[in-house]
């Protein structure tokens, strides 16, 4: 075998052991994530629009997205509405995704996503806390919800409810829409 064959030969091995170990990062990751919180299923393109309008979002406001996914929600408000936004993103290709349509359109001064858990991470900033999360892992937001965001904050969770909160607003145009829920107050009785 001559020298270049060899070459050939290891530098194509080392390169699928590469590729072969960044897949099962990404199936990892992919995994963690849903079970910490939920799969990464993206937000309908239609309804990220309805849920920034129901939101009422106001210039420099600070939008929070649990679980962001590739960003389209906190890009759109930042485009739309001029908020400054943070997203939590814990699996790896929605968050390398996230930070090259970040870079694209242009918005990476007034949007941040972070490789980190949300859990662990302080939302107490946030005007708006938008989330697609698992009815559980909703139900455990409970005391974050009420121990880190103040009393006007708002909360938008789309397609499932916060079963100990009332929401100000459902929006759900026909049968065929997912329901959005707004939530004004956070703090309510037991």
């Amino acid at each position: 075998m001559n020298l270049f064959w060899f070459i050939f030969l290891v530098t194509s091995v080392v390169g699928l052991v590469i590729l072969f170990l960044l897949i099962i990062l990404f199936l990892i990751t992919f995994a963690y994530g849903a079970a910490s919180a939920a799969p990464w299923v993206p937000v309908l393109q239609k309804d990220v629009s309805r849920l920034l309008k129901i939101a009422k979002l106001q210039p420099g406001q600070t939008i929070y997205d649990l679980g962001c996914g590739d960003a389209r929600v906190l890009i759109q408000a930042a485009k739309e509405y001029g908020t400054l936004g943070v997203g939590y993103e814990i699996a790896l290709l929605p968050y390398l995704i996230a930070q090259l349509k970040i870079s694209l359109a242009g918005v990476r001064s007034k949007v941040k996503v972070y490789y980190k858990n949300f859990w662990h991470q302080s939302i107490q900033p946030a005007d708006v806390v938008y989330c697609y999360l698992m009815p559980n892992s909703l139900e455990k937001l409970k005391s974050k919800f009420q121990t880190e965001l103040a009393p006007q904050a708002k909360i938008v969770s789309y397609a499932f409810r916060l079963h100990w909160l009332t929401p100000t607003v459902i929006d759900r145009p026909t049968d065929k829409f997912i329901p959005i829920y707004l939530y004004t107050k956070i703090v309510q009785p037991d």
